[in-house]
């Protein structure tokens, strides 16, 4: 994990440009206030970087800026500017910085802290991962009540297509059942779009004289069966004990 403080203020360099002195001194300051003000710096060196205050002192980049006032590594620079750009925002009327999903619940602020944001940067790189990444903090399938782990492995489960936007699993399964000496066999599919919708596509089993039960075969039984367990499969995703009956009982009827 990116080690977000590495050394204060170097004050053997002085600067001479009044906008980059503030915002040299408004990174110092937050260096020493605490990691709340983390989104504060990211913010800041973005700020420089975007309007490239640091060339008026003679530095050839941000990241020679960043390494030479605050010993920062490259690595640290470069997220700090990323997820500033990402998600951070500056709230005027309460003179805070926060992320782009900050919110009020009972009156009391609800966000993501620095390092959370830093695990969902992967998703913003593109219009479309980034949509997805909102839609998933919509349903609540990340959220800021979890932990940095919890949040890393989700989004690694949705990028594998192991879940969709509401942390439903997606499943892929074939059951095949020999009802005849002839071995003809039937097959059940329960398959996932190319791109996750929030459901999981059921499976049409439908017999072929549904008024009449004892024309249904046996065959026809464990089609429905399969069809059930799977959609109850994909709903036992948080109950690891019910996931992991409802998963031998699938193995069994595709034995």
């Amino acid at each position: 994990m990116l080690e977000i403080f590495e050394l204060s203020l170097n004050t053997k360099r002085a600067i001479a440009s009044d906008e980059l002195k503030k915002a040299t001194q408004t990174i110092s300051e937050a260096l020493n206030s605490g990691k709340q003000a983390v989104m504060k710096i990211a913010y800041t060196l973005a700020e420089i970087n975007d309007k490239k205050l640091y060339s008026a002192d003679g530095f050839k980049n941000i990241k020679q800026y960043a390494s030479t006032m605050f010993s920062f590594s490259d690595r640290t620079t470069n997220a700090y500017i990323l997820t500033a750009n990402n998600f951070i925002e500056f709230n005027e009327k309460e003179n805070c910085y926060q992320s782009i999903f900050a919110t009020e619940i009972n009156g009391e602020k609800i966000d993501f802290n620095f390092t959370a944001l830093l695990e969902m940067n992967t998703m913003a790189n593109k219009d479309e991962s980034r949509s997805d990444l909102i839609d998933m903090i919509k349903n609540n399938t990340i959220s800021p009540f979890q932990s940095n782990a919890d949040i890393r492995a989700t989004i690694k489960a949705f990028k594998n297509r192991e879940i969709d936007i509401n942390g439903n699993r997606l499943i892929e399964t074939t059951a095949t059942v020999e009802n005849t000496p002839t071995a003809e066999k039937t097959t059940a599919d329960n398959t996932t779009a190319n791109k996750p919708t929030g459901t999981v596509k059921e499976v049409t089993v439908t017999p072929k004289d549904s008024n009449n039960a004892e024309n249904i075969s046996p065959i026809e039984i464990v089609q429905y069966l399969t069809k059930y367990c799977n959609m109850y499969h994909a709903l036992a995703l948080k109950d690891k004990e019910v996931d992991k009956a409802v998963q031998n009982l699938l193995k069994a009827i595709n034995k």
